[in-house]
């Protein structure tokens, strides 16, 4: 199978995540972060946060921590 998207690093991800929207109150942190977990790993977890689901738009006051702290959360909780 073809892939015609190239991959993004993840200060672009977080970029990404920005222009849409998403609040990032420590964004060394998130970048941390989404090195260890992985972009589409938390994606589920700032789903709830989207307004848009077509264009992944965020409401207003989203923030990545919440999902980051919603992410430990059933981790601890397995």
């Amino acid at each position: 199978m073809d892939y015609s998207k190239q991959p993004i690093d993840h200060i672009q991800q977080i970029e990404i995540l920005k222009e849409r929207g998403l609040l990032i109150q420590d964004e060394e942190k998130a970048l941390n972060q989404l090195q260890i977990i992985s972009y589409f790993r938390l994606a589920n977890y700032w789903r709830p946060m989207e307004e848009d689901k077509t264009i992944h738009l965020f409401k207003p006051n989203s923030y990545f921590e919440n999902a980051l702290s919603l992410y430990y959360f059933d981790t601890y909780m397995e």
